[in-house]
């Protein structure tokens, strides 16, 4: 499964990302930029009057490979 990983800058200039799962993963550059565009435009996302995506700088697909190691089984105890 990839993740869609929006980055953005906030009004104080930092980078801010926005990560969504479950996305389709054949989505025109135009169609996330118009998405990260109304995102900004909107002010839904302000903390401490920082706005968190302000300003649209990236978009890019992540994914993730998880190789496990071993899992503990916790020993069952019998009562007597």
């Amino acid at each position: 499964m990839k993740q869609l990983q929006m980055i953005f800058k906030t009004s104080e200039g930092n980078r801010s990302a926005l990560s969504l799962n479950d996305v389709r993963e054949d989505l025109e550059p135009t169609v996330v930029k118009g998405a990260m565009e109304n995102i900004a435009k909107s002010e839904l996302f302000i903390k401490d009057d920082v706005a968190l995506y302000d300003e649209i700088m990236a978009a890019q697909y992540v994914s993730r490979t998880v190789t496990e190691l071993f899992k503990h089984k916790p020993e069952t105890k019998t009562r007597n």
